[in-house]
């Protein structure tokens, strides 16, 4: 990747990966803010090892790419961002800076992840700006429903994660179907 300061800014993108417990998303966005690239993987036990190839492919598809900037986050960020030179994120504030850009009228985001769930809640800026944060609350007690519990029965039952998807979609009543699933797992160890 090259950083360019002779590029014009309608050349640059800003780089954006998350880092989570479960996977990373990788972003290029154009000045306009359209998404140029972008890239899920799982981490399967290895964040650095799928920050390196993500990185290492993108640069290969794209030798000529001069950034604006570059931002990590996610649970697994702290690593990452001290690597490749960038601060760190933290979560709350990039999901608050994000949503407010992309969505400006919401005022509930949910985030379900690897090991946590997040709730933000944003009140509007009568000045008609970019909507406040004006609460915010963590679940990172009960992994339950999150995608790192997920993955953990799927390899204790030795049944793919995506079957158990499908059957969960299927069924009206998912959730409760979890917690039935977690304490009959726990009582089979």
């Amino acid at each position: 990747m090259i950083r360019d300061p002779t590029a014009t800014a309608a050349r640059k993108l800003w780089l954006g990966i998350d880092v989570g417990s479960v996977s990373l998303k990788l972003v290029l966005l154009a000045p306009e803010g359209t998404v140029a690239h972008e890239r899920y993987v799982r981490l399967q036990g290895q964040p650095l090892l799928a920050a390196r190839r993500e990185l290492g492919t993108l640069i290969r598809e794209r030798p000529d790419l001069a950034l604006a900037g570059a931002g990590v986050t996610g649970s697994g960020g702290q690593l990452l961002a001290r690597l490749l030179g960038v601060p760190p994120l933290n979560e709350i504030v990039a999901l608050s800076r994000a949503c407010g850009l992309l969505f400006p009228s919401v005022r509930t985001l949910i985030d379900i992840g690897g090991e946590d769930s997040k709730l933000l809640l944003f009140r509007s800026d009568p000045a008609g700006s970019l909507p406040d944060l004006a609460d915010f609350a963590m679940n990172s007690i009960c992994a339950a429903g999150t995608g790192s519990f997920l993955d953990q029965q799927a390899l204790r039952m030795r049944w793919p994660g995506e079957a158990q998807a499908e059957l969960a979609r299927a069924h009206p009543r998912s959730a409760k179907m979890r917690e039935l699933l977690e304490q009959a797992l726990t009582l089979l160890d």
